[in-house]
């Protein structure tokens, strides 16, 4: 059986739309981590708390996190910052109170990059996150401090990432950060993702997980530098019910148990993280390009939403109307949003 990253969530917890979607909300057990929890929109970006402390949010767009226009409904747009704008921000605005740290492999170059002036941490955090390819791990030797660094593991691993957005799909990748803020006795992960038109890297998404660093979840986050995609076949494989894509009709409705009915396979049995569900298995030209997810009630939306969070960190966009997407380099799994039936579904997509 393999490893079910989902309960690292929940040890790290137990250690410390016809409306809008901001007017959405609920507080309920969650079916896989067992505590209460309360999911809410604040100007249609969510968030989730646990004993009424929050864990994961996506700041409201009126709120810009460090002065930088994130997270709007609409995810492209033509206010978005450009990378430099964003880094120049990022690094230079550590607030009162705040130590602002790097995370995964960035943090092996932590006194390094302490040591350089604003350009040039800019310069070398580009680099090292990946936003100027593989020959850009090479470039960074010429950046003071830098000169002896191995980089030939991000250098040989580098991995491009993609994602889906409307109708395009689009490079992405994502800088993780990590605040500390000990007066308050507060701690979180700052992530930002960027999308990469118009021959520029630009803003998208700002997302804050509170958690100690030393209780990381460490899963996969798509668009992070040292990730490659070997992890997702340990995440993925629960809600593609360990099917691939391309399967024939006949294996799917063998391996998976379903069954025929007016000319949809369908399994009544579903369950998915833990909650109730139909699946109806989707081809194109014979051969599996879907599965759909149909929910009872609207606490199994807000379920699947955590538990989505849980293995696939941030959803790429969130719209008005509380549909969300977590975009893979060959699937999108989206979320939508109805209070007597919602639905999740994963599709193949690898479309340019």
């Amino acid at each position: 059986m393999k490893k079910a990253t989902a309960f690292l969530l929940a040890l790290a917890l137990a250690g410390t739309c016809a409306a809008g979607a901001s007017a959405l909300g609920k507080t309920f057990t969650h079916p896989e981590i067992g505590e209460p929890l309360t999911v809410a929109f604040t100007d249609h970006m969510p968030l989730f708390k646990i004993y009424g402390f929050t864990y994961y949010e996506i700041p409201s767009p009126k709120a810009p996190v460090r002065g930088l226009l994130a997270n709007l409904p609409e995810t492209v747009h033509g206010a978005m910052p450009t990378l430099d704008e964003a880094l120049e921000k990022i690094l230079g605005d550590a607030q009162e109170g705040q130590v602002l740290l790097y995370s995964g492999v960035m943090a092996e170059h932590q006194e390094a990059l302490d040591a350089l002036g604003l350009p040039e941490k800019v310069r070398a955090v580009r680099m090292l996150g990946g936003f100027d390819g593989a020959a850009g791990m090479d470039a960074l030797h010429s950046v003071p401090g830098f000169e002896e660094a191995d980089l030939a593991f991000l250098r040989d691993g580098f991995t491009e990432f993609t994602v889906r957005v409307g109708d395009a799909r689009y490079p992405y990748r994502v800088l993780q950060m990590y605040v500390e803020e000990p007066e308050d006795h507060e701690y979180f992960f700052e992530r930002y993702g960027f999308l990469y038109l118009d021959g520029e890297w630009r803003l998208a998404r700002t997302a804050r997980e509170y958690a100690d660093a030393s209780e990381e979840r460490g899963v996969y986050v798509h668009g992070v530098t040292g990730f490659g995609l070997e992890p997702l076949d340990d995440i993925h494989y629960e809600i593609m019910r360990d099917l691939a894509w391309g399967d024939a009709a006949g294996d799917v409705a063998r391996a998976a148990g379903a069954q025929e009915e007016q000319g949809r396979l369908l399994l009544a049995d579903a369950g998915i993280f833990r909650i109730p569900a139909q699946a109806e298995f989707l081809f194109t030209e014979g051969r599996l390009s879907g599965i759909a997810y149909r929910f009872a009630n609207e606490l199994s939306y807000y379920s699947a939403f955590i538990s989505l969070f849980m293995r696939y960190a941030d959803p790429v966009t969130v719209d008005e109307y509380g549909t969300m997407t977590w975009s893979l380099n060959d699937a999108v799994i989206t979320l939508t949003y109805d209070k007597q039936a919602p639905e999740m579904r994963v599709a193949l997509d690898a479309a340019p």
